[in-house]
């Protein structure tokens, strides 16, 4: 048996010769050592080591394959962080004003002021039973009963036991099962608070289109167990710019559609549609943010190119170049390390005094070119990410290489 150490782009290994077999094994990883002839950079140099033991070989398969997906997972983030400012519409509009007013605004709304009172609140139609303590026993006389639901759709009918030595949770229990199961406008359930419990029957449908009424033709439980109607289904009225609208949900669309509105209680104040200043500072930072952790993986990666380098250094160029200033002012620059800052204070600032600036910068400037690097990392990461380095040259292609090298190194779907 003989060992001879050898120096190889992954390391120094010992070479154990043994019955004309080889297999190695790591002493050392070490970057690679050039000037050892044009063996290193020649697919001859890896048949010559095609028997590496197998541990030491998934190793290095696992920590490229890791490298390669790290960098392609943050290339994809940071071209889907960048294409949101290439959008005409970005950042995007959003509902200021009154409290107690949500909404929706889509992209094509006019960016306007409304005068709005919320007048009364759309209501459903309740019934709740008296509080009973959950405990208690036989609340009901054992049997069966009915229930009777009278809606504007029409009548509905269910049934129900009750059994000795029920408590009063249960018997509800009991009473809201069977209405969820045979109901389909009404919907039932018991309400527990501290150690009492009652039962609570409220229409599916608020307003005055969810009315109904209960019925029995089985005793007086209803009674018995106090069920009354404890608020009646009523529409909701709003007033906006003058114009008085009826609503049976508390929603409203204006605009044609493209604001829809939401009420939670009854005011009167103002709301408008404006840019999302907010929301456009909070994505600058996020671009920040996965710019550089795209930057940190391209420039931690053991193996990464050349390219992957100067893909680096143009983004760098354009924080120093003619529009520098404008990018400091708008809370963004790049430092002497190649990792990008940002200011939300700056930010906030410049979105203010002149959002259409900003986006204009970004667009046509810093998202513009990120989108693009990323976007050619991901569709050709071998050439611009992976390398196997050589004195003589780089195997810049792995997909240059047989199938069954290839395999070695990198293995994304496994």
């Amino acid at each position: 048996m003989t060992v001879i150490p050898q120096m190889t782009p992954y390391g120094i290994y010992n070479i154990t010769y043994r019955n004309s077999a080889k297999r190695a094994e790591v002493v050392e990883s070490k970057a690679p050592v050039t000037g050892y002839g044009r063996a290193y950079d020649s697919l001859s140099f890896l048949r010559a080591f095609q028997g590496l033991a197998g541990e030491s070989i998934a190793l290095q398969k696992n920590e490229y394959r890791k490298q390669i997906v790290d960098v392609m997972t943050s290339a994809h983030t940071l071209s889907e962080v960048a294409e949101e400012f290439l959008s005409d519409d970005w950042p995007g509009l959003k509902l200021e004003g009154q409290d107690g007013i949500k909404g929706e605004v889509l992209k094509e709304a006019q960016q306007k002021e409304y005068q709005v009172e919320v007048r009364q609140l759309a209501e459903s139609h309740t019934y709740q039973s008296r509080s009973l303590a959950a405990g208690e026993r036989d609340i009901l006389p054992p049997g069966t009963y009915d229930l009777e639901i009278m809606t504007k759709k029409g009548r509905e009918k269910t049934v129900f036991d009750v059994r000795a030595k029920d408590t009063a949770r249960y018997t509800m229990a009991r009473i809201a099962d069977s209405i969820n199961t045979f109901s389909a406008n009404v919907a039932a359930k018991v309400i527990k608070e501290d150690g009492f419990a009652y039962l609570e029957i409220k229409a599916k449908s608020s307003g005055g289109e969810g009315t109904f009424q209960l019925a029995s033709s089985t005793g007086s439980w209803l009674e018995e167990l106090g069920l009354s109607l404890r608020q009646s289904g009523m529409d909701g009225e709003v007033m906006v710019d003058g114009s008085v609208y009826k609503t049976n949900n508390n929603k409203l669309e204006l605009d044609d559609g493209k604001l829809k509105l939401a009420f939670s209680k009854t005011g009167k104040g103002k709301v408008g549609i404006a840019p999302d200043k907010e929301g456009a500072i909070m994505s600058m930072g996020l671009l920040a943010q996965a710019y550089n952790n795209f930057s940190s993986m391209i420039k931690n990666a053991s193996n990464s190119t050349d390219k992957g380098t100067r893909l680096l250094n143009a983004a760098s160029g354009m924080f120093k170049g003619t529009n520098s200033e404008a990018f400091v002012a708008a809370g963004l620059s790049m430092d002497e390390n190649g990792e990008l800052a940002f200011s939300p204070e700056k930010a906030g600032k410049a979105t203010n005094d002149n959002l259409l600036q900003v986006r204009e910068l970004l667009a046509k400037g810093a998202a513009f070119a990120f989108y693009n690097i990323a976007n050619s990392v991901q569709n050709s990461p071998i050439s611009y990410y992976f390398s196997l380095s050589g004195p003589s040259g780089t195997l810049e292609k792995l997909e240059n290489l047989p199938e069954k090298w290839q395999g070695i190194f990198v293995d994304i779907a496994a």
